[in-house]
């Protein structure tokens, strides 16, 4: 009866995390995918480097499983020691990483060596990333600078000064946009907003590229159809029956509670932006629920019924639960990204759901 569940992370240089449940000797991997982010700054910053520990443990904590993946920040604290330049070490995780994130104040940093070119660890890392992803497309790249007080600007030392020089040559370059931050807690903000909005963009890639390598493994009569068609294939055979009058509807040729239910689903699925309000109601979700054994859903209205019951979940009489079981098989963080983007309403549906979960 007892269930035991164990948590291997991994080193800086693995490939994934596992998680391994055993519940009456059978055993259940999880597999996620690691996303490396190298965090660079100079040592004045020891505030931020601990909170930005603290929000990536939080996002994973959160967001991990849902995501199916694993933020492994990795900074100089991190390299194992060994013989050789101590910043060519560093510069192999530099190497590795998908997100680079650069932090600078009031220092620039000490030279990495004793006749080397770069003047400061931070500039050789920084200079390191460009060059990876000129030649890879990654890491992507994100620089914050902390506000610097007007008195100190006004009559900044040596390093200060170089600091200053940075920051206005990546200004002129244009090639580069960075953020800055007053204060420990408004760091967070800007960290956590950089983490989560890089895992989701990288997610939708993920998507992006399965839907079109399915799409591309269609026929291609099947793909020119799906180009040309504004509601899924199941949708345009139920409104086909539902002009003909072959299937479903009462004696007296009306259509059936299911049926108008299920149209207004499908104008669920078609709303824009600027139109009425959406049309599928609690009533109809309802409807639509109990006769679920005799309706084929496609995979948009699948969509629709979960983001009608997000919306109305505070109400605690739509269903939404058998309706997310059948989306999260095809797309299994749907409840996660839920949260990030949609209508507000949904967004706060699908916090409330995560809690009840």
């Amino acid at each position: 009866m007892g269930r035991l569940l164990l948590r291997i992370q991994p080193s800086s240089r693995t490939g994934h995390v596992s998680r391994y449940i055993l519940n009456r000797g059978e055993r259940m991997v999880d597999s996620r995918k690691i996303i490396r982010v190298f965090l660079a700054s100079p040592g004045d910053l020891s505030d931020e480097r601990a909170s930005a520990k603290i929000v990536v443990d939080e996002f994973n904590a959160i967001y991990g499983e849902a995501f199916r993946c694993h933020v492994d920040l990795i900074g100089w604290e991190d390299t194992v020691s060994r013989y050789g330049r101590p910043q060519k070490i560093i510069n192999q995780d530099v190497e590795r990483c998908e997100y680079f994130i650069g932090m600078m104040w009031k220092h620039w940093g000490s030279p990495p060596d004793r006749d080397g070119k770069y003047t400061s660890g931070f500039e050789e890392e920084f200079e390191l990333a460009l060059r990876t992803r000129a030649k890879s497309g990654k890491p992507e790249i994100s620089l914050l600078f902390k506000h610097v007080d007007q008195s100190l600007a006004l009559d900044p030392g040596e390093s200060l000064k170089r600091v200053i020089g940075f920051r206005e040559k990546i200004v002129a370059e244009k090639q580069l946009y960075f953020e800055g931050f007053n204060n420990l807690r408004d760091f967070e903000t800007k960290m956590r907003r950089c983490i989560s909005s890089y895992v989701l963009n990288l997610l939708n890639l993920e998507s992006t590229k399965i839907a079109e390598e399915t799409k591309n493994a269609a026929e291609p009569d099947e793909v020119a159809s799906t180009q040309q068609a504004i509601l899924p294939m199941e949708g345009m055979a139920f409104l086909r029956n539902l002009i003909d009058g072959d299937r479903g509807t009462n004696e007296d040729g009306s259509a059936s509670p299911l049926e108008v239910a299920r149209f207004r689903l499908l104008g669920e699925i078609l709303g824009k932006s600027g139109n009425d309000d959406k049309s599928l109601g609690v009533h109809d979700a309802n409807i639509l629920f109990a006769g679920k054994l005799d309706v084929e859903f496609s995979q948009m209205e699948l969509d629709g019924l979960v983001s009608c019951g997000l919306r109305n979940v505070h109400y605690e009489n739509v269903p939404l639960w058998h309706w997310l079981k059948l989306v999260t098989q095809y797309r299994a963080n749907e409840l996660a990204i839920s949260t990030l983007v949609g209508p507000p309403e949904a967004r706060r549906g699908a916090l409330t759901a995560m809690r009840l979960i």
